[in-house]
């Protein structure tokens, strides 16, 4: 087995015994353990920005991982149902209103609790 490989199976394992989010994504993305901390240092530097536009994280992503607007929509939801990064969440979906941009089902009821709860205020 080549690194990829390894780096797969073992998660892969970790993913049988003890199901994340985090752990599907990087199956679902066929991410190597490069790929997977670039993911997280982008996860990172948008979750410490006051603000940003839902463009600048989707193009972020498509930049550095490859990843179009559905597989940004696999994220942010992978992210909510982790409960990670809700801030970030919050702050995507924000811009999202804000631009005028109609929401998706999915984003629809992630912004139904994340906006009840004021995670971003």
């Amino acid at each position: 087995m080549n690194e990829l490989e390894k780096y797969q199976f073992e998660i892969l394992k970790r993913y049988v015994l003890n199901p994340n989010e985090f752990d599907r994504l990087i199956l679902e993305y066929n991410w190597s353990r490069n790929q997977f901390e670039i993911f997280m240092n982008i996860l990172n530097n948008f979750d410490e920005k006051e603000t940003f536009t839902y463009q600048d994280f989707e193009t972020t992503l498509n930049k550095t991982l490859g990843i179009n607007y559905q597989g940004t929509k696999v994220i942010i939801t992978y992210l909510y149902k982790a409960n990670q990064s809700d801030k970030l969440v919050y702050k995507f979906i924000e811009s999202m209103r804000k631009e005028g941009r109609p929401l998706s089902s999915e984003y629809l009821s992630i912004e139904k609790e994340l906006f009840g709860k004021n995670i971003g205020k």
